[in-house]
């Protein structure tokens, strides 16, 4: 499924991605390139946090790339906003919102991230 996802459904994704909600674009920079990637992601907020499910679990390349930089950015609803402070959560966590609780409920994980507003 993952396979499929990156071939066809992010790339079909891809564009409305940004604009339309749950969706969002994770930019990251590859860990051991420094090639830029943006990844498809459902994202949800509360507050200053973002919660992203991991369906694939934690061992994802854009997750490893994240936490080895520190840092990234979020592409959603039309806006770019850093992201720091990650942590992969059990899906219960009384802080994450109810969509990320869902969406984790395959491998029970979530990822946890501060959004940096700017400007």
């Amino acid at each position: 499924m993952a396979r499929f996802n990156k071939a066809v459904t992010n790339k079909l994704a891809g564009p409305l991605a940004p604009y339309v909600l749950p969706w969002a674009v994770v930019e990251h920079r590859g860990r051991k390139t420094g090639t830029e990637y943006s990844t498809v992601v459902v994202a949800f907020r509360r507050g200053d946090l973002i919660a992203i499910p991991l369906p694939y679990g934690p061992q994802t390349q854009w997750l490893h790339n994240l936490i080895a930089a520190g840092k990234g950015s979020l592409r959603r609803r039309g806006r770019v906003n850093g992201i720091s402070d990650f942590r992969v959560v059990d899906r219960r966590e009384a802080q994450v919102p109810l969509g990320a609780a869902v969406g984790g409920r395959l491998t029970g994980r979530v990822l946890l991230a501060q959004l940096e507003r700017r400007g």
